[in-house]
């Protein structure tokens, strides 16, 4: 697998199909603005060629094998287990409901989940008639997982209100969580009238933790924009999805992108503390913020961001000279 910078804010997945002196094949054509990736930089991972440091392992599909770096002989005391993941669209070490119905008046507490290949807690990817409601998600660790630690994200089929859309659930209250490494986000959410307070989110999208996925987006795609980031509050109809969130006392530190992303309405942002965002990719910061429709129809208004506290801004390099 190769993970390649197009551009100074998307690092983008593909197959190598065939390799040959200093030429490599990629199963789909790459995507670079302004006609050429020279000079943005690559890595590549998944192969037994890239393991050079005490820890890494590569599995060979075809021989079923795991090999390991080991600079000391073959280590003793080794446990293995094996994880099915040909779906991953909803999988996560805790499933909150199922695609059949919503869930109520849960509490998520004291759970440690790690060395996940999907989602840390989640909920499924569709649900039917309406999304989770009065859930608390609170004092629970999810550490090293390859896709995101928090994602409130499904798709309401027969909604038993309004349009079918995606719905990250109502009344949420999620604290005094740890997320200590994801790779594709921190939390990824559509909620609603909810609070996020006394969080920690930490290594978020960083290149040396990346695996065969990368920052998400697939093998083929030419756009994952806003992956990295330590949260990400995503706006779809404003009435159901986005909007009255409240986020206090977190703090997000060591973030591939940006520390947040906010797309809904009415959201506060306060008393946080942002450190060491824009590690892997540019053109980000600690929170951003940006409609899509002009001043009058934009989902994205009513925004309120005050005493927090931002040092250690990176933002990954541009191009090799500049």
């Amino acid at each position: 697998m190769v993970h390649i910078k197009s551009m100074r804010w998307l690092i983008l997945n593909r197959i190598i199909e065939e390799t040959g002196g200093t030429r490599i094949t990629l199963s789909k054509a790459m995507s670079c603005y302004g006609g050429t990736c020279q000079g943005w930089g690559y890595f590549i991972n998944n192969a037994m060629a890239a393991m050079d440091q005490d820890g890494e392992c590569y599995y060979d599909e075809n021989e079923e094998k795991v090999y390991l770096c080991s600079s000391d002989g073959p280590p003793s005391n080794i446990e293995g287990s094996v994880i099915l993941s040909e779906e991953t669209r909803g999988a996560g070490g805790i499933l909150l409901g199922s695609n059949a119905s919503p869930i109520e008046h849960v509490i998520v507490e004291n759970f440690e989940v790690k060395n996940w290949f999907a989602n840390g807690i989640t909920t499924p990817a569709s649900m039917r008639h309406a999304a989770n409601g009065h859930l608390v998600i609170r004092n629970n660790t999810v550490r090293d997982v390859d896709d995101t630690g928090l994602r409130l994200i499904s798709w309401i089929n027969g909604a038993t209100s309004g349009q079918d859309c995606h719905r990250g659930g109502h009344d949420l209250q999620i604290y005094g969580n740890t997320i200590d490494g994801a790779n594709h986000f921190g939390i990824d959410t559509f909620s609603i009238n909810s609070v996020y307070h006394h969080n920690v989110i930490k290594n978020i999208g960083l290149i040396e933790n990346l695996g065969k996925s990368g920052l998400g987006c697939g093998y083929s795609g030419s756009s994952c924009t806003e992956n990295g980031d330590g949260i990400r509050v995503r706006g779809w109809n404003l009435d159901y999805a986005g909007f009255n969130n409240c986020f206090r006392y977190n703090e997000i530190k060591k973030t591939g992108y940006n520390g947040m992303d906010i797309f809904g309405a009415e959201t506060v942002i306060e008393n946080n503390k942002f450190s060491n965002v824009c590690c892997s990719k540019g053109d980000c910061g600690a929170i951003r913020t940006f409609g899509d429709t002009g001043i009058d129809a934009t989902r994205v208004h009513d925004i309120v961001i005050r005493e927090n506290i931002i040092v250690e801004s990176i933002a990954a390099r541009s191009k090799a000279g500049e």
